[in-house]
Parts: structure tokens; C-alpha cells; sequence
């Protein structure tokens, strides 16, 4: 009878060993869940942020475009003057780049982008290599 005790005792060791790995693995999994969960808002906040100022220059540039339609129409700007070229800014590093024939009503837009206007830093530099000079 004591040998059908011991293992008895034994199994229910190994069953209470089991359900500690599936649990510290569960934890585990968990909070690398929401660390994926927390740097997956973190850089949809930032793409939001961008995509809103962005839009806000978009935005703008289109209301040049309509005060120089306008000035065309109304006859404050002669047509087949010189282009106009206007830049708006998006951010400190981003501007849309707009050039606009006035040939004609409505103007005709040759250029549409949005251009570098400052130096682009990377945010996280490693360093691969150490180099004494």
C-alpha cells in the first residue's frame, strides 16, 4: 500500500510542476503581449500626429492654390505671368512644394510634393564597430 501512496504523491508533484510552467509561461507571453501592445500605440500616436499636421499643410496649400484661382479670375493676376512657386511647411524637417502655371483659369498645378527641408537624424544609432584613431 505504500508504494501506491508514493506515487500517488508523486504524480500530483508532477501535475503541481506542469501548471507552474503553463503559468510563468502564460505571465510570460502576457508581457511581451503589452510590451508589442504598448510600442504598437506608441508609433500609431506618432503616425496620427504626423498624418495630422501633414493634412493641415495639405490643407493650406490648397488654400493658395484658390486665392491665386481667385486672383486669376478676378483679374489681379494677369495670366501667362510668371509661375508661382510657394512652399508650405509641415514640420521643422518637411515642406509641400507647390508650383503653379497661371497660363490660364484655372491654374494649372505642375508641382505637388512634399520636399526635405532639414537634415535627417536618426534616432537610434548604434555602434557597431569601435574604431581608435
Amino acid at each position: 500500500m505504500e508504494k501506491k501512496s508514493r506515487m500517488h504523491i508523486s504524480n500530483v508533484g508532477l501535475v503541481s510542476l506542469f501548471m507552474i510552467f503553463i503559468v510563468i509561461c502564460m505571465i510570460v507571453l502576457s508581457l511581451l503581449t503589452l510590451s508589442e501592445a504598448r510600442k504598437d500605440y506608441k508609433f500609431s500616436s506618432t503616425l496620427a500626429d504626423h498624418n495630422q499636421t501633414y493634412y493641415e499643410a495639405v490643407n493650406k496649400a490648397e488654400r493658395q492654390i484658390a486665392l491665386v484661382d481667385e486672383d486669376l479670375r478676378t483679374g489681379k493676376r494677369s495670366l501667362g505671368s510668371e509661375d508661382v512657386t510657394f512652399q508650405v511647411e509641415i514640420d521643422e524637417n518637411q515642406a509641400i512644394l507647390v508650383k503653379l502655371s497661371v497660363d490660364n483659369y484655372p491654374c494649372e498645378i505642375k508641382t505637388y510634393k512634399t520636399v526635405r527641408t532639414g537634415e535627417w537624424h536618426g534616432k537610434n544609432a548604434a555602434q557597431l564597430m569601435n574604431v581608435e584613431r
